[in-house]
């Protein structure tokens, strides 16, 4: 039996947080938007959009978190699930920054 199944349960939680919670607040709790905005990438709204980024993020930021957990460093930070939280966290707020200033940098290019 796995022993770390709360630690695992918490790192559920931090990815439910990061990135279906906002998207359903965003989509008004419509089960169609949601499944729109994350599972089909097709957001509904400007928010969507930022949304979807910060999801996608938060993911990446969670698989490459667990990059440093196998080195053999023994650091209180590198335990199961601690960097693949803070991973998490990380790249859903780099998610939000890239989302902010792609249409910047889309609109430089068409002046």
């Amino acid at each position: 039996m796995y022993c770390d199944t709360e630690s695992t349960v918490l790192l559920g939680a931090v990815l439910s947080l990061l990135a279906v919670y906002p998207t359903a607040l965003t989509a008004g709790g419509s089960v169609g938007l949601i499944s729109d905005t994350l599972l089909d990438a097709r957001p509904h709204c400007e928010r969507g959009r930022q949304e979807l980024w910060a999801a996608a993020g938060a993911l990446l930021g969670a698989w490459l978190g667990a990059f440093v957990i196998p080195l053999d460093w023994d650091r209180d930070w590198q335990v199961w699930p601690v960097p693949c939280c803070a991973g998490a966290q990380l790249g859903s707020a780099a998610g939000r920054l890239l989302c902010g200033t792609r249409p910047s940098l889309r609109d430089d290019k068409a002046q």
